[in-house]
């Protein structure tokens, strides 16, 4: 997933490969529903539970949201008054905005992709409230999806209530324990599973690239999404090598943070020494962007105490 986040906001501004963005972009609910699962893993309905998970979370979220924000406005700064580089920007913001957008996001963050951080900040407020109804049910569950759709596809993309179905469906596998299924489905059941969803995607990648953003069709796919790659998971245990998993895993948000930063880099390098085919370009830009964050994530987890401050404190 947190490759198709890199690969997403690499390809999306070319119109020729509207299908791999389109397609990318079930990374976003999954990374959603996967918060809300680990939201509510050991959940208590208790003041005291509500209150360590915000303390919590003001650590993992807020302390490198305000980082890696700063971060970008220091980048900026560089650019337009230290190297003759030209910018996007012509001058830094206000004093003002500058505080709460690094701080809050508001009126949007610096760094663009951590409007989902600042989402989840929100999600923590009314978090309980959403614990208690599901708590109740599938049933209660499944009325909170339908009004999600019926009137939550209206809501901005960039607003928690957008992701309403996927923070429900994290939150009903947390609360009530949705076991790994592959010991009680026997092979042909496993690899029917992976035929829809090939067929899921191929219907995605051909049928969607023309389907208007905010159309219900493309709000089901979203939303759809995490229940595909939930199925998957727990109908296999190792769906992808350990080996990879393990080497990634480590350096996931921060990859999540500060990707688009190396993705700027290379592609700034890729158009001024060379010019590659539509795709080709694409392609290049995104492995050296991922292999050169993953290396920056490993030189810089050497450094404990600064290690821990970009990762939200999450590094052991």
């Amino acid at each position: 997933m947190t490759m198709l986040i890199v690969l997403l906001h690499t390809v999306f501004d070319n119109p020729a490969l509207k299908g791999v963005y389109v397609l990318c972009q079930m990374a976003v609910p999954v990374f959603f529903s996967i918060s809300a699962f680990l939201y509510f893993q050991q959940w208590e309905f208790s003041w005291s539970c509500y209150k360590q998970k915000m303390l919590r979370r003001v650590k993992s979220l807020w302390v490198p949201f305000v980082i890696f924000n700063a971060l970008v406005v220091l980048y900026y700064f560089v650019k337009l008054y230290l190297l003759p580089i030209p910018s996007e920007r012509h001058e830094l913001p206000d004093v003002l905005e500058i505080v709460t957008g690094c701080l809050f996001g508001i009126p949007e963050p610096f760094n663009g992709p951590l409007w989902f951080v600042r989402e989840l900040m929100v999600f923590v407020l009314f978090a309980p409230s959403l614990g208690w109804v599901v708590s109740r049910g599938w049933k209660w569950a499944v009325a909170i999806v339908m009004v999600s759709f019926a009137v939550g596809r209206y809501a901005s993309y960039f607003s928690i209530l957008y992701w309403t179905p996927c923070l429900v469906l994290g939150c009903y596998c947390a609360l009530f324990e949705v076991r790994c299924l592959s010991n009680k489905i026997s092979g042909k059941w496993k690899w029917l599973v992976v035929t829809c969803f090939l067929m899921f995607l191929a219907f995605v990648y051909f049928c969607l690239q023309d389907a208007a953003d905010s159309s219900l069709l493309f709000y089901f796919y979203r939303m759809s999404a995490p229940v595909w790659i939930l199925l998957l998971y727990t109908v296999f245990d190792n769906l992808l090598p350990h080996r990879l998993v393990m080497s990634v895993a480590p350096f996931t948000f921060f990859i999540f943070c500060s990707h688009t930063f190396f993705i700027n880099i290379v592609n700034a390098l890729v158009q001024g020494f060379c010019t590659l085919p539509c795709g080709v370009g694409e392609a290049v830009v995104f492995v050296v962007a991922f292999v050169m964050v993953v290396l920056a994530g490993r030189l810089l987890s050497c450094v404990k105490p600064l290690w821990k401050l970009l990762t939200g404190f999450r590094a052991k």
